[in-house]
């Protein structure tokens, strides 16, 4: 991720929490691209837990990337609504 921001190496930096070992990285990985002015994507497995979509729901309102997976699984509409009821939840709270 860093040697794609830095050289300018596309336009949208796919970041993916299980490659990068940990939430923790994911997070900076997003920071970095958007202090690079390159797009980023965070996105995961189709093989994630329901938890782990809420949690990278709480990160992708926290860092802003330009999209976010609507996981887990392979359809739309189960991961879509797992994803937007848990910013839906989040927002509730910040009103």
């Amino acid at each position: 991720v860093i040697d794609f921001s830095e050289n300018k190496a596309g336009h949208m930096a796919q970041i993916k929490t299980p490659d990068l070992g940990g939430i923790n990285n994911s997070i900076e990985a997003v920071l970095y691209c958007k202090q690079h002015h390159m797009g980023a994507y965070l996105g995961g497995t189709c093989n994630e837990t329901n938890r782990s979509a809420e949690i990278g729901a709480h990160i992708a309102m926290a860092t802003s990337p330009v999209q976010y997976l609507a996981k887990p699984g392979m359809g739309v509409d189960e991961g879509y609504m797992i994803v937007y009821n848990e910013m839906s939840r989040i927002l509730a709270l910040n009103p």
